[in-house]
C-alpha cells in the first residue's frame, strides 16, 4: 500500500503541482461488480430479516435511493415494481 500511496501522491504532484509529501494515512478496499452491472438489493437467502444492499460502484446515489424504496416496501409488506431487477441471481 505504501508503494501505491507514493505513486498516487506523485501523480497528484505531476497533475496539479501540489506536493503533499508522504501521505499520513492510506487505506484500501475491495471493489467488485456483478456480471450484469446491477447491484443486489434483496433479502439474504436463508435470513428473512437481513437485507443485502451492495454493488453500487459509481452509481451509489441513484441505487441508494432505489434500495431504500425496495427495502422499505419489503419491510412494510408491499410490492415494489423494481425489486425483481435487483434480486439475488
Amino acid at each position: 500500500m505504501a508503494t501505491k500511496a507514493a505513486a498516487i501522491s506523485a501523480k497528484l504532484r505531476d497533475l496539479t503541482g501540489i506536493d503533499i509529501g508522504k501521505p499520513a494515512y492510506v487505506w484500501a478496499a475491495p471493489f467488485g461488480n456483478t456480471t450484469d452491472g446491477l447491484p443486489i438489493i434483496d433479502r439474504v437467502p436463508g435470513h428473512e430479516r437481513v437485507f443485502a444492499v451492495m454493488g453500487f460502484g459509481g452509481n451509489g446515489i441513484t441505487f441508494s435511493m432505489i434500495s431504500a424504496q425496495i427495502v422499505a416496501a419489503a419491510i412494510a409488506g408491499t410490492p415494489d415494481p423494481d425489486a425483481a431487477l435487483f434480486a439475488f441471481r
